[in-house]
């Protein structure tokens, strides 16, 4: 009997010892699962912290299992911090192997050329990565950090990808230093051979980026409002109306043409306060080499771009022209 117990004893340790390192280290939490589960790794975490985590967000069976692992592997102290996204079909080895070789989630974020503040703020919450309300706050704070009334404009219109955690300031200033790399000396040289700070050319670059959306149309925006720019003429740019009008609903009124916000180019001359939206490159450059023309004014010619005039007969005659395409096509 004591011999079949000092065969049997060690066998059933055996087992569970078996059992119990099976399911710590190979055993999914879920096997059949398809619906991935998102984990943010904080910086400073602890080895235990991440493994309860795990647990508790149904990742892995066990955590102390999961630190076990991770000690015998001599990767304990070699997990990246962010955001994972995990399949509980994933093995505890393979859990542990993500986190060591850094497979975060990139969450994207496009900064569209022209978009406001708002509209930017609205793409980073649906991205995922921090709520609106937070980024908009952080807006106005960082602002004074760089000197600024409103980072209106200085996000640059571009493609970014985020992994959590990320705080509003990394993410605002990001796109804030995105423009000032491509603001070169040679930008910094043609802003101040025209008289003007990169403020100003930013907020003339916004306007031109509103006008049109054609790059090779910009140019001769850009010399049209050079032009009144030089003769002391207002800049009498829609866009800026829209700008200063709160809840706009897509129709400019006479109204808001005679609303004296500091964004109506119609009532005050020279350019507005600040920019109107985030300009392009293609709309930088276009504000810093306008093209050579005496054009004073343009209008849209319903096939996406503009035509452009020197005197206010031949814009009549351009707008009168618009207008009957309008009928025709009605």
């Amino acid at each position: 009997m004591r011999k079949g117990l000092f065969i049997v004893v060690p066998l059933l340790v055996g087992l569970i010892t078996f059992l119990f390192l099976r399911s710590v280290f190979l055993l999914p939490a879920n096997k059949k699962a398809k619906e991935e589960i998102y984990v943010v790794v904080e910086p400073g975490m602890t080895l235990s912290n991440i493994a309860s985590r795990l647990k508790e967000k149904g990742v892995i069976r066990n955590a102390f299992g999961f630190r076990l692992l991770a000690r015998l592997r001599k990767e304990d102290t070699k997990i990246s911090a962010g955001e994972y996204s995990f399949l509980p079909s994933l093995t505890p080895k393979e859990v542990l192997t993500k986190l060591i070789e850094g497979e975060t989630i990139k969450r994207v974020v496009t900064v569209i050329p022209g978009a406001v503040l708002d509209q930017i703020a609205q793409a980073i919450s649906d991205s995922g990565v921090i709520e609106k309300t937070e980024i908009l706050s952080a807006l106005i704070a960082e602002a004074q950090n760089f000197g600024v009334a409103s980072l209106e404009g200085y996000l640059f219109p571009e493609t970014y990808h985020f992994s959590k955690p990320i705080t509003s300031k990394a993410i605002i200033e990001a796109m804030v230093k995105q423009g000032e790399r491509l603001w070169t000396e040679e930008f910094a040289s043609a802003a101040a051979s025209l008289g003007y700070s990169r403020h100003e050319i930013l907020t003339l670059a916004s306007i031109i980026e509103k006008e049109t959306p054609l790059k090779d149309e910009m140019p001769l925006v850009s010399s049209v409002y050079h032009n009144r720019l030089k003769k002391g003429m207002k800049l009498q740019a829609d866009p800026t109306v829209v700008y200063g009008v709160k809840d706009f609903d897509g129709v400019i009124k006479k109204s808001d043409l005679s609303n004296p916000t500091p964004y109506n180019t119609y009532i005050f001359p020279g350019l507005p306060p600040g920019p109107i939206g985030a300009p392009s490159l293609d709309a930088i450059r276009a504000a810093l080499y306008p093209a050579t023309s005496n054009y004073l004014f343009f209008v849209a010619d319903g096939k996406g771009g503009h035509r452009f005039s020197a005197t206010y007969n031949e814009h009549r005659e351009n707008v009168s022209d618009y207008r009957k395409t309008l009928k025709d096509d009605s």
